[in-house]
Order: C-alpha cells, then sequence, then structure tokens
C-alpha cells in the first residue's frame, strides 16, 4: 500500500491530521508556524554552479591568539555543507562562518571544503601561523558563531596590557556590525550580548585604548572581531523541503541512484534494496508520499511530518516523520522515515 510503505520505517506512530492547513506544533523553532517569522525564503536552484572563497584569514597571517576564526563567501545548490578542518561550519546560500579553529604553535594549515548533496567538492587552504609568545592586547570572542534569528549571543572580551602601557582608558564595542559603537566606556563591561533580531552576517568589534599615563605619548589601540551569522528559519526549512521533494521526484523519475543522495550514508543500501523491489510501480509509490506540513528544525538534526489522505477517512490526513541530519560534510541527508 502507498501509504504504509514509509510508515514501515517510522520510528514513531503515524500522525493523524485533519487537514495539512491545521496541522500545528509547539516548539521553540518549526518554521511553519504563522507569524514566526518570513514565510518564505528564496533558495538557490540545483544546477547553481558551487563556488568557494575564503575572506579570512589571509594566507600566511601571523596571530598571537590559539585559535582563529574562518568565514567567507560561496555559491551553490540550497543544499550544500562546509566544514573547515572538519569542523561544520554555519552557511547559507552566499556566506559561511566557522566557530574557533584550534591552532599549534608555528604553522597551521586551514582547510575549507564546500560539498553538495550530489558530491561535488571545493576546498581551498590557508597557511596561519600562530606564534604563542607573542601578546593577544585584546580577544573578543561569541560564545557561538551564529544560531536562528532572533537571539540574543553573550561575548567575552579579554584584555592584557601591552608592556609600556599600564591602564585601559577606552573600551569601545561595536557588536551589530553597523561601524558604530554602541558601547563606549572606560573599562570592559562585566556583561556582553547582543541580540540579532534579523538574518544576516554581523562583524562584532572590540577596540580597546591602552595608555601609559604620561599625556606626553600617544595612547595604544587594539582591535579584535568576530563573525555571527545568524540563519533565517525560512531558509532551513526550504532546504529541507528540497531534499525530501528531492528525493520523491528522482524516484518519480525511476533514478534511484540520485534518489540515494538525499540518504544517509548508513542507510542507503536498505533503501536502495526497498526501492529496487518496487520495480515499475516506484514512480507511482513515490508520488503517493505526501507533502510536507510541519516540522521542527536545529541546527543538525529536524522532524518533518509527510502527510497523506487517509483514504479510509475522507477528509482526515495521516501523517508520519520524515528525519533528517546534517552529515560530516555538512550536506542536509535524510535519515529515517
Amino acid at each position: 500500500m502507498l501509504a504504509d510503505w514509509p510508515r514501515s520505517f517510522s520510528r514513531s506512530a503515524s500522525y493523524r491530521l485533519r487537514s495539512p492547513a491545521e496541522a500545528r506544533v509547539t516548539l521553540l523553532k518549526s518554521g511553519f508556524e504563522t507569524g514566526e517569522q518570513s514565510n518564505y525564503a528564496a533558495i538557490p536552484p540545483d544546477n547553481t554552479p558551487l563556488t568557494l572563497a575564503i575572506d579570512y584569514p589571509p594566507d600566511g597571517l601571523i596571530t598571537a591568539s590559539p585559535n582563529v576564526q574562518v568565514f567567507g563567501s560561496l555559491a551553490g545548490p540550497a543544499n550544500m555543507g562546509v566544514t573547515v578542518n572538519g569542523r561544520l561550519a554555519i552557511n547559507n546560500a552566499s556566506k559561511f562562518t566557522s566557530q574557533l579553529i584550534t591552532l599549534v604553535s608555528g604553522a597551521n594549515t586551514v582547510t575549507v571544503i564546500a560539498t553538495t548533496q550530489d558530491g561535488a567538492t571545493q576546498t581551498l587552504t590557508r597557511t596561519v601561523n600562530y606564534n604563542p609568545a607573542a601578546q593577544e592586547p585584546v580577544r573578543l570572542v561569541g560564545v557561538t558563531a551564529g544560531d536562528f534569528a532572533p537571539q540574543r549571543i553573550p561575548f567575552s572580551l579579554r584584555t592584557a596590557v601591552p608592556p609600556g602601557q599600564t591602564l585601559i582608558s577606552r573600551t569601545q564595542l561595536d557588536l551589530d556590525g553597523n561601524g558604530s559603537f554602541e558601547i563606549d566606556t572606560v573599562s570592559p563591561p562585566a556583561s556582553i550580548a547582543s541580540d540579532y533580531a534579523v538574518p544576516g552576517v554581523y562583524l562584532a568589534r572590540a577596540r580597546v585604548t591602552f595608555d601609559d599615563g604620561n599625556m606626553m605619548t600617544a595612547p595604544v589601540e587594539s582591535e579584535s572581531t568576530f563573525q555571527i551569522q545568524m540563519h533565517q528559519l525560512a531558509y532551513t526549512r526550504e532546504v529541507l523541503c528540497t531534499v525530501y521533494y528531492g528525493m520523491k521526484h528522482r524516484l518519480q523519475a525511476n533514478n534511484i541512484p540520485s534518489a540515494l543522495n538525499t540518504i544517509v550514508s548508513t542507510k542507503r543500501t536498505q533503501y536502495q534494496a526497498m526501492w529496487a523491489s518496487a520495480g515499475g510501480n516506484l514512480p507511482t509509490i513515490a508520488a503517493g508520499l505526501g507533502d510536507i506540513v510541519q516540522g521542527r528544525i536545529a541546527d543538525v538534526s529536524a522532524e518533518l511530518v509527510a502527510a497523506v489522505p487517509d483514504v479510509s477517512n475522507p477528509g482526515d490526513y495521516l501523517g508520519y516523520p520524515v528525519l533528517l541530519a546534517r552529515d560530516t560534510t555538512g550536506v542536509w541527508r535524510i535519515a529515517g522515515m
């Protein structure tokens, strides 16, 4: 039966919905609730060429910090992932931002890899030199490099008075990245945080002025930056839906090898056997898989609900979960149905 196939691979009981339009969830982050955020987000088409560029750090950077944040620009299909030295980066259709990457003393190779759902990749590297003997007068770090907007993100600001100076005479903070310092005070605040209400990329900046107490010498200014990339929940929702509908449409075209690219690697053998067993009925079965009506979304996992008409109760719908996860490349794939 068409409706039995997906439920036979479900981790939980099926849902009964009065209609797709009436589906509701009470969750912190759903991406489906009316008024939660914009209901629409434009995503690039699947045939968008993959390109990647590193904006920071410059090649050969010498730093006194034991960590470096890597960010840059990219283009490609909606469902693509970016990793920096094996760690997932935050990315959308045009930008990527890493969490802090730990450095070792001396030369470090930073490797950025962008991957599409169908396996196209692009790799870039940078060399970063860490000198632990050098001093880092100012270091501004967010507790995370990004989240779903709106979100409040705390920061830590560390300062070390450089040789020849005796005190901090001024602390300036531009956390929203608009070029103006919204905090301008003599000493660092005890608590630092910023509210990011709108999705986008923000370069937070701290400028600290040190002084030796001698009016005859000029003060010394040092700066530190940290990039924040805020997600649009509707964008992630659209990406997740393209994975499900991409699988469905590829199966309708009887293209099992391509459809397997939407499935996590550990489940591909299972799904390949299941789809192959459908034989010539596969396009018809795929057409009856239903439509996404609701769900809940996290940064690396999601559970959507697909609804199909309940033939025994006209006007009602039966729902089944579609589980998705970002794999080690950062690409979203179906982990279960």
